[in-house]
């Protein structure tokens, strides 16, 4: 488990929409991390890829481990949440 992960207080999550497009940049590429073929977008990427992909931001979720960000699932318009 990584170092942020460990906490006795549970996650909590807060809508993505409330985050700047950097951050939720930063989170999708810390998910991606140590994966054979890096996965980094660009803040503008990411803002293609959330119109493109129908992605809506207030329902998708940003995890929080004692208040610090530490993963992002996206939802798509119409489906289940993702990570």
């Amino acid at each position: 488990m990584r170092p942020e992960m460990e906490s006795p207080i549970p996650p909590t999550m807060d809508s993505a929409a409330s985050y700047p497009l950097t951050t939720l940049v930063e989170l999708f590429t810390a998910g991606f991390a140590g994966y054979v073929i890096p996965m980094r977008l660009a803040p503008e990427d990411l803002a293609e890829r959330v119109v493109s992909e129908d992605i809506d931001l207030a329902a998708s979720r940003v995890v929080l481990r004692d208040d610090i960000p530490v993963g992002l699932g996206h939802r798509r318009r119409g489906r289940p949440l993702t990570s």
